[in-house]
């Protein structure tokens, strides 16, 4: 999952569902863990991957918002060191990291 939303294409991915598939997994893994009391290195490895891309949610809603104009777009490059070479269309998350 995080692979995905990390390096490829940003714009091209839905924000949204991305948003709500990390909602709904985070809620569906602490009922396991709730459920099996004993630590368990599996759930721990997917909650762990899930918790990467959800401490993101926020920041990937209102960028992957398809509202966002060219003009809102060289104010986020502005804040993050520039523009990556390419286009506004063309970029990955990890370089907004």
């Amino acid at each position: 999952m995080q692979k995905r939303w990390y390096h490829e294409n940003f714009r091209e991915q839905d924000a949204q569902q991305i948003v709500n598939t990390v909602r709904e997994l985070s809620g569906e893994l602490t009922k396991l863990k709730m459920k099996f009391k004993d630590s368990d290195e599996v759930l721990e490895a997917v909650q762990a991957e899930v918790g990467a891309v959800q401490k993101h949610s926020g920041l990937i809603a209102a960028l992957g918002n398809r509202n966002m104009q060219e003009k809102h777009w060289v104010k986020v490059w502005a804040l993050v060191d520039g523009q990556p070479s390419g286009t506004l269309l063309n970029f990955t998350f990890n370089l907004l990291l």
